[in-house]
């Protein structure tokens, strides 16, 4: 496990310690008035947990420093813990960029003078520690419904939460394909195998030997977390009819030859009966 950057700032509890990874390298060599798309990713360290970044603040700093005002404003966040922005690249050229929170504190004299909390760019890409459905999403797709007893075929689309640099975010060879009863524990669990990595494509497949209600989801891990809440599916299960049980000696499969044997000696008798009133 990596530990955090160095520079990591704390926020909160003295461990705590928030990262900023950038979904893709910012440009170098763009000119002056191009609006540049910004996507973080807020982690962390300590506590392996996405920060929300809602109040995020980014400063856009030109390369003339504290000469020129910086572009500032806050982020959007459009899933827990990434934020992103629209920023215009400053007619000074391309500095720096630094994400964090206004903040004062106090002097000497009992005034107050800005104190910012700024925390460290630390790469690109998802955070490297992050569990996998913490950054990714997962859906399933099943061939056709299930049936008690017979082999089933799940399939399983893997998809990233951002547009992070190419070759930052790598698909497991493997996820798992878990079955668990409704508000029950879990009752099976089966590998997926990754078939298409392009398009993040596993497929799975899974014998439930029990007709009724079962919860379909996929997972990362069989640690708590690793399940992909976006994969939850319900499915019933049904009776597999070629499977139904032979009849016993008292069902309707036995009495009804006994009852024709019965018919067949009443009419033999009857025709017993007729001859020797003819004869």
């Amino acid at each position: 496990m990596r530990t955090a950057c160095e520079g990591a700032t704390p926020l909160g509890d003295p461990g705590e310690a928030v990262q900023v990874w950038l979904d893709k390298q910012l440009p170098t060599d763009v000119p002056p008035g191009t609006a540049v798309y910004l996507g973080v990713t807020l982690w962390d360290q300590a506590h392996q947990r996405l920060v929300p970044a809602q109040s995020t603040e980014y400063w856009w700093r030109p390369a003339l420093g504290e000469v020129v005002a910086p572009d500032r404003g806050i982020l959007t966040e459009d899933w827990l813990g990434h934020g992103t922005a629209e920023i215009v690249v400053p007619t000074q050229g391309i500095g720096a960029l630094e994400i964090g929170f206004t903040g004062t504190s106090g002097t000497r004299t009992g005034g107050l003078e800005p104190d910012n909390t700024i925390f460290p760019i630390c790469g690109v890409g998802p955070p490297p520690d992050a569990p996998l459905p913490l950054v990714a999403r997962a859906t399933l797709d099943l061939a056709a419904p299930i049936v008690a007893g017979q082999e089933s075929v799940a399939m399983i689309a893997l998809q990233p939460n951002a547009d992070w640099e190419p070759g930052t975010f790598r698909a497991p060879s493997q996820l798992l394909l878990r079955a668990r009863l409704p508000r029950g524990s879990v009752d099976a669990s089966v590998p997926a195998n990754l078939v298409d990595a392009s398009a993040g494509r596993y497929r799975a497949t899974i014998t439930l030997t029990e007709p009724g209600a079962y919860i379909l989801e996929a997972a990362s891990s069989t640690e708590t977390g690793g399940t992909f809440s976006s994969s939850a599916q319900r499915v019933n299960v049904v009776a597999n009819a070629s499977a139904a049980p032979t009849n016993s000696g008292s069902g309707p499969g036995v009495l009804l030859p006994v009852l024709l044997l019965v018919g067949a000696v009443v009419v033999v008798a009857v025709v017993v009966l007729v001859i020797r009133r003819e004869w």
